[in-house]
């Protein structure tokens, strides 16, 4: 009533938060809050009124996680990055399989340096893909998996780790002559001529010598 009689949603917003604090389940005014925000173009206070709808009861677990991703994806937009964090786990949470928060996760992981998890998250993503479904999945298995590598041999010291990523990727296009390289040269840096000796019969098979 407020935002359509005076058609002041700056200073409607702070009234209906205050009513929100009182009755945060409140569909109505959640809806109200959101249109405001979206009226206002301010992101803070729109990722604000997405975690409301987030809390709201009566909704999916599915749903809630949407309103989080838009939550994390606005906190990200306006460079909140604990917030950004805390929203997208709160996705995942409630959704592990969200494709959108967990491409969401994964850009914000790798701007807090939270590699460790980054390198989880892109796992998380790699599963959700079937490389033998079609072109356009095993493309972004291998453009996942490349991340990976890079995150697990240049941040994350951890070379087994990095030539896992890499034998997957040769699994899914052995006609990728970088990963063997990668492959050996981390079988070189480790001393494990075995293994060594076994990619180069492997590659031989796929890129020639």
């Amino acid at each position: 009533v407020y935002e359509s009689c005076l058609n002041q949603p700056k200073r409607s917003r702070p009234i209906i938060l205050k009513a929100l604090e009182e009755a945060p389940q409140d569909e109505l005014l959640v809806a109200t809050l959101l249109k405001i925000c979206k009226g206002l173009k301010d992101p803070l206070a729109l990722a604000e009124a997405y975690e409301f709808d987030a809390a709201l009861g009566g909704r999916t677990p599915k749903e809630q996680a949407e309103s989080w991703a838009s939550a994390t994806e606005l906190w990200d937009r306006a460079k909140k990055g604990k917030h950004a964090y805390d929203a997208a786990r709160a996705a995942l949470k409630l959704d592990a399989k969200s494709p959108m928060a967990l491409k969401l996760l994964e850009k914000i992981t790798h701007k807090l340096s939270k590699w460790d998890e980054h390198a989880v998250i892109l796992a998380s993503e790699l599963e959700l893909l079937k490389p033998k479904r079609s072109a356009q999945e095993k493309l972004a298995s291998l453009k996942i998996l490349k991340r990976l590598v890079e995150t697990r041999e240049v941040k994350l010291k951890d070379s087994v780790g990095a030539r896992e990523a890499l034998d997957r990727v040769v699994q899914i296009a052995p006609e990728e002559s970088w990963a063997w390289e990668r492959l050996r040269s981390l079988s070189r840096a480790a001393e494990d001529w075995v293994n060594l000796a076994a990619i180069d019969r492997r590659a031989l098979k796929h890129v020639g010598p």
